[in-house]
């Protein structure tokens, strides 16, 4: 079912907290976090209804009309977020565990897909400015003691190996938790990643992590961080891990302890480290700030990228706002606002001043708004799913 929503004039807007209705279509479903091609037309998915797997799906950015359907499986798969899509240049990158697939954003075809048996695929992915997308893979035989990334151009397969990480003792479990190709001062491609190892220690089961970098174009060891789990036991999860101003920044965990981490790029130097109130969903980047969204009603600050030093804080339960809950996925920056999916609310805050810049509902939703969303800037409309419908609706007028 679509339903087509004449917005209203901005001459008869009275109540400057309505978001106004441009198009509903009924998936009835959730979706992943919507995506806006090239040609302005937005890609979306059905999770969980389909047996088939998640079913992609692009739909005309004006109307809703549905314009193709992909799911080009080996086997039925679900939930694809955050790292594990990559979108660049129109076309989507998927991966789940061993298997990988490359999907034009444009025509729905499927460009290739690969199916590694024999290994375990990380979770997450990487690409960097030339389009070679990274993956990282472990076997199964070799007592958890290999990490191995292979890279291949996003247009076409054509895996190669880059980097090996070889611990020296069996493990009962080794990862590649996150993973970022940026540059070092001398301007040559390096990988930074977090692998972890579950090990049994006296009887106990404990990790060590670590924060490697890997010199591509040297094919040699960069640096690397190491972490005693008898002492500091810090744990780096599945989330966003983000190179930027020279420095890697990374959330992190020891315990019940929660940091924002700052690494230098140039020697893996602690540049400095924030602790947090709770564990990081997003993270975010302003101007000369850094910005982490922390699980639930934490209040968002804005640290200094150099020194971490505060710029400024909200606290939403001082306002009396009750039902904001940041989640992975949930928010992103549009100009000098960061909009976040509030289940029945969607939230705007002036990243200049700190300041919340708009909190108000949608007139037309279904359940709860979720998993970010997707701006058209030209028009100036949003597109937002509510687990039954995909949305578009008008960016408010106080997000200018």
């Amino acid at each position: 079912m679509r339903e087509i929503v004449s917005p209203a004039s901005p001459s008869s807007a009275v109540d400057t907290t309505n978001i106004d209705t441009i198009w509903r279509s009924e998936i009835r479903d959730a979706s992943m976090t919507p995506i806006l091609n090239s040609e302005g037309n937005i890609i979306t998915s059905k999770v969980f209804s389909n047996p088939i797997g998640e079913v992609f799906e692009l739909r005309d950015g004006k109307n809703g009309n549905l314009i193709w359907q992909w799911s080009d499986y080996f086997f039925p798969e679900y939930a694809f977020r955050g790292a594990s899509i990559i979108y660049h240049k129109d076309v989507i990158i998927i991966s789940k565990s061993y298997n990988t697939y490359a999907i034009d954003a444009i025509t729905g075809k499927t460009l290739w897909r690969d199916q590694q048996k024999g290994f375990l695929g990380g979770k997450s992915m990487a690409i960097d400015e030339d389009g070679f997308v990274y993956h990282s893979f472990y076997d199964r035989d070799d007592k958890n003691r290999n990490i191995y990334v292979w890279r291949t151009h996003f247009d076409q397969l054509n895996w190669e190996q880059v980097f090996v990480y070889s611990d020296t003792v069996d493990n009962n479990k080794i990862s590649l938790m996150n993973m970022v190709i940026t540059k070092n001062t001398k301007g040559e491609k390096i990988i930074v990643g977090t692998p972890l190892m579950f090990r049994t220690i006296n009887g106990e089961n404990r990790h060590m992590s670590k924060v490697i970098a890997y010199n591509i174009d040297a094919k040699k060891k960069e640096w690397q961080v190491d972490y005693n789990p008898d002492k500091s036991n810090i744990q780096f999860w599945k989330t966003d891990m983000i190179a930027k101003h020279n420095k890697i920044y990374v959330f992190a965990v020891s315990g019940t302890n929660y940091y924002l981490m700052a690494y230098k790029i140039e020697d893996g130097l602690l540049a400095f480290v924030k602790i947090l109130e709770e564990f990081g969903v997003g993270l975010h980047f302003y101007k000369d700030m850094v910005i982490p969204l922390l699980n639930g009603n934490a209040l968002v600050a804005a640290y200094d990228v150099n020194t971490g030093v505060e710029k400024w804080n909200i606290s939403f339960l001082d306002k009396g706002r009750y039902i904001v809950n940041f989640d992975f996925y949930d928010s992103k920056i549009y100009k000098n606002f960061l909009i976040s999916t509030q289940c029945n609310k969607i939230l705007g805050i002036n990243l200049d001043n700190g300041k919340e810049a708009f909190f108000g509902t949608p007139k037309a939703m279904n359940d709860c708004l979720q998993f970010g969303l997707a701006i058209n800037e030209e028009k100036r409309w949003i597109y937002v799913q509510d687990r039954r419908y995909i949305n578009c609706y008008t960016l408010p007028i106080q997000i200018k």
